[in-house]
């Protein structure tokens, strides 16, 4: 009976034991930072449909990007020089020597043996070049389309198109046309200072018209003031109080230009100054006349019809009216 009774204390004492030592395991092994079942925080995230568009405030900068003066030029410009060139830093100008200087900006171009271009105001000048005698080298020429010009001194500013030349020749159609200063206002537009303008083409021609103040529209028309002829550089004594010469190409109606001729006893002669009008496509009628000095004059109108290919015709009209020649002839010699 008392060893029954040991072995049933020496069991629950056992038991007990087993469970004073699990308890201290437990606590022992248990982690010390509390796990908290938090719900995942992308879940509190806005959806990006509802994230509102703003931008970075911190400004980017391309550092290839430039400001255009606004009073650049619109078109790159190029230089060639065959001598020289001299860059004016402070200045902001170029200057070219050689022979065939060219500068050349959009259609615009400029060939000098001595050309100026201020940075600046956009003006380019170019000048004449003479050798040790004084005599003239190379002359400035401007050209533009099928614009030209050659010049003694010529002033151009590339952003307005607007410029200036002094001693200046240049073609107009069939008119060669001369002004001691030439002012051109646009691309199409330029007037002439003392100008004159012929049907010859030397230099000095056998017969011109002169006028102070000359407009001419690019190959279209020229409009003066007051004219007067000229030959060989002697003015006549004969003064129009306005003149319109159509420069047009082709087939237009206009008037048509008069030459100077000499005659024994008849004297110097207008000859041929008359008018040329289109009446159709088939018809045009022709009138001209000439003066002469010792008094006389003729006119003759001519009207033509053509059919292409088919047949053509014209009719004559013939009026003259001379003064006594012997009388003209006895003028000529007091």
């Amino acid at each position: 009976m008392l060893s029954l009774l040991v072995l049933l204390g020496t069991t629950v004492y056992g038991n007990g034991i087993n469970s004073s030592f699990n308890n201290f395991h437990i606590t022992l092994t248990t982690d010390t930072i509390p796990i908290v079942n938090n719900p995942d925080s992308n879940s509190n995230l806005a959806p990006l449909s509802k994230v509102a568009n703003t931008r970075d405030t911190i400004p980017v900068t391309d550092t290839f990007s430039f400001k255009k003066s606004a009073s650049g030029l619109d078109a790159p410009v190029t230089y060639h020089a065959d001598d020289s060139m001299i860059l004016d830093v402070p200045t902001k100008k170029i200057i070219l020597y050689g022979k065939e200087t060219k500068v050349k900006y959009t259609d615009n171009e400029l060939i000098a043996p001595h050309i100026e271009f201020d940075q600046r105001t956009n003006l380019v000048s170019a000048y004449l070049t003479k050798d040790s005698l004084g005599e003239v080298i190379s002359y400035p020429t401007f050209l533009q389309a099928d614009f030209k010009t050659v010049s003694d001194s010529i002033r151009f500013n590339m952003k307005t198109g607007k410029g200036l030349t002094k001693g200046t020749y240049t073609r107009q159609g069939e008119m060669y046309v001369y002004g001691e200063k030439i002012k051109k206002a646009d691309s199409a537009v330029f007037y002439a200072l003392n100008g004159r303008f012929t049907t010859c083409n030397l230099d000095t021609p056998h017969f011109a018209f002169v006028s102070k103040k000359i407009k001419f529209i690019n190959k279209k028309m020229a409009f003066t003031g007051p004219v007067h002829p000229e030959v060989e550089g002697v003015p006549l004594p004969v003064v129009f109080p306005f003149g319109i010469y159509p420069l047009q190409q082709g087939r237009h109606s206009g008037f048509l230009a008069p030459t100077f001729t000499a005659n024994d006893q008849l004297g110097l002669a207008l000859e041929g100054l008359g008018y040329y009008k289109i009446l159709s496509d088939n018809w045009d009628i022709v009138a001209r006349g000439t003066l002469y000095s010792y008094g006389g004059w003729t006119f003759n109108a001519s009207p033509r019809y053509v059919k292409r290919y088919r047949y053509q015709g014209s009719l004559g009209l013939d009026v003259q009216h001379f003064k006594d020649i012997d009388k003209a002839g006895q003028r000529s010699l007091m």
